[in-house]
């Protein structure tokens, strides 16, 4: 259970993170296929 929370932990700061940096991205598309290759990953790398 600890390893889920810590995935989920993970997983909401990148993707606080990533938006932070992505308002400043033009190319929201791009960035936002980049976000969910980069999300996906992270979780196949952690489970």
């Amino acid at each position: 259970i600890s390893k889920y929370i810590m995935k989920n932990k993970l997983l909401r700061s990148l993707m606080e993170a990533e938006e932070e940096v992505g308002e400043e991205i033009p190319q929201e598309a791009m960035a936002e296929e980049d976000r969910t290759k980069r999300i996906l990953n992270v979780t196949s790398v952690i489970s």
